[in-house]
């Protein structure tokens, strides 16, 4: 059978999600990370140059925001993409519009490279949950569920709803994120989810606040959207009906199941793509 190829646009919850699938069943075709849909939106940066970093993986994302890529990558991913994961944790920071209308998304690599402080005069910092940062965002997430549309109609779009972690598996609160709790976040994201929703016509993943830990063992930090291993798990059965990979917790030689069960959310649509 061959392999479901999956195209990421998120961050880390759906990338450690799909690092929980079975490999030999999963192929990772394109990940856009560190890219506000904004930013995705608008033209690309030429005011300001990407800040210089020393991860390979964090300079392509950072010049890839710059650059607005998501738009060329649907088009060079769109005949080899079966399966769209999309989160939006990466909104949480807002973006930078700059005063010639161009967008930079405020991403941790922007924030710890000083860059921020540098911006031309006239820059406008667009918080997330504001009224002006949902009203303009509406306006990007719908032309770019448009663009899947019309690049992807065979895929299968996801869109993840996995709220915050407010607490971790020890028991203990989750560290705030920029300010942000895990309370406060989750009653924010919702108006945004309902409008990626529509806009993506994606099926929607969903788990409860009671379902979600996080662990302070995470192989990328405490965080509240950093979870114990056993949501992504979780998240990879209702994905796909079978069972996910252990990856860095006990019994990390398991992986899934030769065959994908009829009642998987997606099942039906890969399927029919693969």
């Amino acid at each position: 059978m061959s392999r479901t190829r999956v195209f990421i646009y998120g961050s880390c919850v759906s990338r450690d999600t799909f690092e929980h699938l079975e490999p030999g069943q999963f192929k990772l075709v394109g990940y856009v990370a560190r890219q506000s849909v904004l930013s995705a939106y608008t033209r690309p940066v030429e005011l300001i140059v990407p800040p210089t970093r020393e991860s390979r993986f964090q300079q392509r994302m950072v010049s890839g925001d710059f650059a607005s890529s998501l738009r060329s990558r649907i088009a060079s991913a769109a005949t080899h993409t079966d399966l769209v994961l999309i989160d939006l944790v990466d909104e949480r920071l807002g973006v930078y519009l700059l005063p010639d209308g161009s967008v930079v998304t405020r991403s941790v690599e922007l924030i710890d490279s000083g860059s921020e402080q540098h911006l031309p005069q006239g820059t406008q910092h667009l918080a997330f949950g504001t009224q002006q940062h949902f009203e303009l965002w509406r306006t990007a997430m719908g032309s770019i569920g448009g663009r899947l549309r019309h690049d992807m109609p065979q895929a299968t779009v996801v869109l993840l709803d996995i709220p915050w972690a407010e607490r971790s598996e020890t028991g203990g609160r989750t560290p705030d994120s920029f300010g942000m709790s895990a309370r406060d976040a989750n009653v924010v994201f919702q108006s945004y989810v309902r409008f990626a929703t529509k806009a993506l016509g994606a099926q929607v993943l969903s788990l409860d606040p009671p379902e979600v830990m996080s662990s302070p063992a995470h192989p990328w930090g405490d965080a509240p959207f950093h979870y114990a291993e056993r949501v992504y798990l979780d998240i990879v059965k209702r994905l796909t009906g079978a069972e996910g990979r252990v990856i860095w917790g006990a019994g990390a030689t398991r992986t899934m199941t030769a065959e994908l069960p009829a009642q998987a959310v997606t099942t039906r649509a890969i399927a029919e793509s693969a």
